[in-house]
């Protein structure tokens, strides 16, 4: 669905530059997003934000919300952001990010996104993140926890997420 007057009043929020976390934090508790806000179910749209941001192609993020409010949202937003309708905008923008359901070739390039249940599948809530793999071999989540305002680093996966508790990954692939 298309919210016009969202686009108008998130772009009068004035947002800090560079990755961004905590989205219930600060000026992102602000943004609208469908029928609710950032807070409630934005996590999907700070991932496609911060991979943007990490491959050097940064876009406003009142930008990106307004896309993914048109095919992306679910139940007016209520419920965040469909995780397999991401690859519609990043094959629509040429990000080099594809859908796997594969959680080693999720894990096995230097970024991903990755939507998972925060504790049992089906029974609970959903969250998306966006990670990059450090040159020591760790994992930066970004916006992993929607009250912290910075990154946490993380030395295997399995301390995000578990095999059983993914939903969808986007591997990064430079060749494709």
């Amino acid at each position: 669905m298309y919210y016009p007057r969202n686009f108008k009043k998130n772009c009068q929020v004035e947002l800090p530059e560079g990755f961004l976390n905590g989205q219930s934090m600060g000026t992102l508790a602000k943004l609208r997003y469908g029928l609710t806000t950032v807070a409630h179910g934005g996590c999907g749209t700070l991932a496609v934000y911060n991979a943007l941001v990490a491959l050097g192609r940064p876009e406003p993020l009142p930008k990106i919300i307004r896309e993914l409010e048109i095919y992306a949202e679910t139940f007016f937003a209520f419920l965040g952001t469909t995780p397999y309708c991401l690859q519609i905008y990043f094959r629509r923008h040429k990000v080099p990010l594809h859908l796997t359901v594969s959680y080693k070739k999720t894990f096995a390039g230097r970024y991903a996104v990755v939507a998972f249940w925060t504790k049992r599948p089906f029974l609970s809530g959903a969250h998306v993140v966006f990670v990059e793999k450090l040159e020591n071999g760790k994992y930066r989540v970004y916006n992993r926890y929607s009250n912290r305002d910075h990154p946490y680093d993380l030395d295997s996966p399995e301390e995000l997420t578990t095999r059983g508790r993914m939903i969808a990954g986007y591997q990064y692939r430079e060749d494709k």
